[in-house]
């Protein structure tokens, strides 16, 4: 009987501790209904860039002297068209309300040297040059001495100190037209090329690529006239003396370094009756007059010109109004020629030019 009471006392012994363990371990929980997800926060729209200011050109000082280009007497029409140009111009930078604009012609190297003190008197804000020739360097460099900002157009003056240069390819226009009329004829034969001493850097740059492209053709014969300006009856009057001294069967081919010389001297090729015996005529400038004789014996003779115009005098007139005003500007810049051929002549027909 003992016995089975320490058998029964020790069985509720393991009994309780089982029961205390299994209070001991934590209930599981029960799964919570699932609260509803939140809307996620919209993202923020990207903020708009602010409209850029609108840029405010700089009114030029009140006291701004008139811009001031000094150009040649109009014996022909490119000199006409700078003018034509370079008002168009002005009216788009709208000179003659902000500083002024004048446009002063000159016949002679001496009459241009005096126009450059009279344009200094007139206390200008900048001068545009075009010189008759390198003659002109000592007054140029009178502008440099009163401090006067100077932009130089067109032809060449000995003194590096102008404030801008803008021209034609003078030099790559004589490689092209002595290139394409020694290939021409064959890379053989006689050419008369035209000289203008007194036009300065356009007849002296012109022939310094003709003489470049020469070293190349040993067989061509050069066979130099020389024509005082670029105007018709000079280089009518040259020409005739030319056939006269060279008659059919001894020349080839004509080398004109400017258009208008070049119809004149078409003139005189055409009343000598040597149309047919001459194979080529070139030019240089961009001129309407020879365009269209280009065009009308395309049949008959190889015409052509390469590309010096006028309207570069409205780039000039640009880059003087942006040294006035701070605006950047290439200090020198050198536009290359185009050709013009029987081939794409329609192309540059242009009625609303003077030149």
């Amino acid at each position: 009987m003992k016995r089975l009471l320490c058998i029964l006392l020790a069985m509720i012994m393991v009994i309780g501790m089982v029961a205390a363990c299994a209070a001991d371990e934590p209930a599981p929980a029960a799964d919570p209904d699932p609260a509803p997800a939140a809307d996620p926060e919209p993202e923020p729209e990207p903020e708009a860039d602010p409209e850029p200011e609108p840029e405010v050109e700089p009114e030029p000082d009140a006291d701004m002297g008139p811009i001031i280009l000094l150009a040649l007497n109009p014996v022909h029409d490119w000199h006409a068209a700078v003018y034509f140009f370079a008002e168009q111009a002005a009216a788009d930078l709208d000179l003659q309300n902000k500083m002024g604009f004048y446009y002063l012609t000159s016949v002679d190297v001496a009459d241009q040297s005096a126009q450059i003190d009279t344009a200094l008197a007139m206390n200008p804000s900048l001068i545009i040059l075009l010189p008759h020739n390198a003659e002109v360097t000592p007054a140029a460099e009178r502008i440099n001495d009163a401090g006067v900002p100077w932009v130089l157009f067109d032809r060449w003056v000995y003194t590096p100190d102008w404030s801008a240069y803008l021209t034609g390819d003078n030099p790559e226009i004589g490689r092209r037209i002595a290139r394409r009329t020694f290939e021409g004829i064959g890379g053989e034969g006689t050419v008369l090329v035209q000289r203008a001493p007194e036009t300065g850097a356009i007849d002296a740059h012109r022939w310094e690529g003709i003489q470049e492209v020469m070293a190349e053709f040993p067989d061509v014969e050069i066979i130099t006239f020389t024509t005082t300006t670029f105007t018709i009856p000079d280089a009518m009057e040259a020409m005739e003396a030319a056939l006269v001294a060279n008659p059919a069967g001894t020349v080839d081919a004509i080398i004109s370094i400017n258009d208008v010389s070049s119809v004149g001297i078409l003139q005189a090729v055409e009343e000598a009756g040597r149309l047919g015996d001459i194979q080529m005529i070139s030019g240089a400038g961009g001129w309407q007059v020879w365009f269209r004789e280009i065009e009308r014996l395309a049949d008959e003779i190889f015409l052509f010109s390469y590309t010096y115009h006028p309207s570069m005098v409205m780039l000039a007139m640009e880059v003087a109004y942006n040294i006035l005003m701070g605006n950047p500007y290439e200090r020198e810049t050198i536009i290359p020629p185009n050709a013009v051929t029987r081939d794409n002549v329609e192309e540059w027909f242009n009625d609303d030019t003077p030149y």
